[in-house]
């Protein structure tokens, strides 16, 4: 039986899976050890939603900016 290859078959796709699993693992590790993961979506995930997407909630994250340095000049005597 001849296995019809598909052009999302390559190594390049499997090396991104393979990073993608790591990932998962890495958040699921942390989360079983009661840490709290915030994804690129600024999606909070913790116990109650790891399997559920839809109990998942954002937040808005709002910092404020740092300030500029500015080199401020010295007395020399």
């Amino acid at each position: 039986m001849k296995h019809n290859h598909n052009a999302f078959e390559n190594q390049i796709f499997n090396h991104f899976r393979e990073k993608v699993k790591a990932i998962n693992d890495a958040i699921e590790l942390l989360i079983e050890h009661n840490y709290k993961v915030i994804d690129l979506e600024n999606q909070i995930i913790d116990k109650s939603n790891i399997t559920n997407l839809e109990k998942r909630y954002s937040f808005d994250y709002k910092r404020t900016p740092k300030k500029p340095y500015e080199k401020k000049e010295t007395i020399q005597e």
